[in-house]
């Protein structure tokens, strides 16, 4: 087994998200959260992928109990 570094995986993640939306003419997309996507959401604002910006932006999960709750949509409003 090999671990994939964040350096590529990300811009893997991109093309295939940038490619779906523009072949299904997508108008939304659901988004995880949680730390695994912080590298996602740096590279996100470091070079916004085309297309995507206009797109209406979902959250996928949330922590619903405890002392994390809501965790989640607060990084997603925070990193997107």
């Amino acid at each position: 087994m090999r671990l994939i570094q964040t350096d590529e995986w990300v811009p893997h993640a991109n093309y295939w998200l940038c490619e779906r939306v523009w072949k299904y003419n997508a108008k939304s997309i659901l988004l995880p959260v949680g730390n695994t996507m912080l590298p996602f959401w740096a590279a996100w604002r470091q070079n916004p992928p085309r297309g995507l910006a206009s797109l209406r932006k979902l959250q996928l999960d949330e922590i619903t109990s405890g002392p994390k709750a809501g965790s989640f949509a607060r990084i997603l409003q925070a990193e997107v």
